[in-house]
């Protein structure tokens, strides 16, 4: 009954898009917010009592703030790396799952179990200090890798190919207004609650992730055809069963008989992953170490630190959703092909947010230009969202999760890379260190992009039609 109290309002394939972009923003509030937390309650021993390089907002805070731990950036790093390192390890098997079994429960149960390790980040950090917080970051990891996954055989079921620009990027775009919520929301809630009560927004954050859970059990389908009668419009059906038959959707296949080999032999494929190495690296340098940046160097307190940030990822999501709509409009009118439609959006969502970024260390301590080469570097990087993100389901809808996870899942490894190594450059959080990482992040990032220039595509790949041989009857 709960489930047919949207169908007044939306089709089913918008409401579960509506759904996976509300589970998405969430699951990055939960997961990101750590990266502004940290500089809320720890202070490397050598700056107990030194103000930021920039002295412009926080003169006295340094002294008059209470330390409740005492890490330094090389124990901050492996904190924000763990995350990753459980991240990478979930992504396949849970691309897999999505796409041979239906990618709901993988949805319900990873959102389920994030929210339940969310709640424990106070007591576990109160006990065992980094090493209990290293540990339930590692867990938050494995569990958001699974749910990441599933998002791709989501869309890859739900979202017809003319809508594909849209939808995919109203779902994958939750991830930044997640990024969002965890700078302007966290900023708002660590500020009021105060250092004392800093793990009561974990509380807030797990609750709303066991929520949301529990909503997309009950309201949605793995797809189209095992919605109940009278839950669709027949109208959507029609639409639904019309891209069905037009991707000559696959029969049950087992985990041995998807077409690995062509998987790992097909150019595409490894382009997409490629490309998605370097926004990975891009998307995490900005969300894990800005933060850091903006309060070790700049000094902006923490309230300040989101308000700054948050306005970026804002304009992220705005671009988002103006590229998501050019997108399909070029690809409706045939302007050009669906591969240089997504080649150029993608370039764009790399060259300048790398140039952003370098901006950011080359305005020293003015505060202004930092904020706008930041809106530069981090709202230019929502045309990812229309274009690379959705490159796999274009190379395959029968195997979207596979291919989805599969590309997500080597561009986590940046993730996993970029703390501790910026960590390393970056020991004295000085403007000329950040340079030194920042010029880094343009060269990898630029030639993730060449490569996914020379041999990207957006055409239907043969192995999505493959069908494993009838084995002969035993004689």
């Amino acid at each position: 009954m709960v489930c047919k109290l949207h169908q007044k309002c939306m089709p089913q394939r918008v409401f579960v898009c509506l759904m996976a972009f509300l589970g998405l923003t969430i699951g990055n509030m939960m997961r990101f917010s750590m990266s502004l937390v940290l500089t809320f309650i720890a202070i490397p021993k050598q700056k107990k009592f030194k103000a930021s390089e920039c002295e412009v907002v926080r003169k006295n805070e340094t002294v008059t703030r209470e330390i409740i731990f005492e890490w330094d950036e090389k124990t901050q790093g492996q904190i924000l790396g763990a995350f990753f390192y459980g991240y990478i390890l979930t992504q396949m098997p849970a691309g897999i799952i999505s796409d041979l079994f239906g990618p709901r429960r993988i949805a319900f149960w990873s959102t389920f179990l994030t929210s339940i390790i969310t709640f424990l980040v106070g007591p576990i950090t109160h006990i065992f200090d980094w090493i209990g917080l290293f540990v339930i970051r590692l867990f938050t990891g494995l569990f958001q890798g699974a749910f990441y996954a599933s998002l791709h055989a989501v869309v890859a079921v739900w979202v017809p190919k003319t809508e594909r620009g849209r939808l995919g990027t109203f779902v994958f775009v939750g991830a930044h207004m997640g990024n969002f919520g965890s700078v302007t929301i966290t900023g708002f809630i660590l500020y009021g609650l105060g250092q004392k009560r800093w793990e009561w927004l974990f509380y807030i954050y797990g609750g709303c992730g066991i929520l949301w859970a529990l909503l997309f059990f009950f309201m949605t389908y793995d797809n189209h055809t095992k919605c109940p009668e009278g839950l669709l419009k027949e109208s959507e059906k029609s639409k639904l069963d019309d891209y069905y038959n037009s991707i000559k959707k696959k029969e049950k296949v087992k985990f041995f008989d998807m077409p690995w080999k062509y998987f790992a032999t097909n150019l595409p494929v490894y382009a997409l992953a490629v490309g998605l190495w370097g926004h990975c690296w891009g998307i995490f340098v900005m969300i894990n170490n800005i933060p850091k940046f903006m309060a070790s160097v700049l000094g902006f307190d923490v309230k300040s630190n989101g308000m700054y940030l948050g306005g970026a990822y804002l304009l992220m999501v705005l671009i988002a959703f103006a590229s998501s709509a050019v997108v399909d409009w070029i690809e409706k009118k045939k302007l050009m092909s669906l591969t240089w439609n997504r080649i150029i959006f993608t370039t764009i969502g790399s060259a300048l947010p790398s140039l952003g970024l370098i901006g950011v260390t080359y305005c020293e301590c003015d505060g202004t230009c930092a904020f706008v080469c930041l809106i530069i570097g981090f709202g230019c990087m929502g045309t990812f969202y229309p274009s690379l993100k959705v490159n796999g389901i274009d190379l395959s809808t029968n195997y979207g999760g596979t291919i989805g996870a599969t590309g997500h899942w080597l561009g986590t490894t940046a993730g996993a890379m970029g703390p501790p190594l910026v960590a390393a450059i970056a020991p004295d959080s000085t403007i000329s260190q950040y340079r030194i990482v920042m010029w880094l992040s343009f060269i990898l990032m630029s030639a993730t992009n060449i490569f996914y220039i020379l041999f990207a595509s957006a055409n239907v790949q043969k192995f999505n039609y493959y069908q494993p041989k009838p084995k002969e009857p035993a004689k």
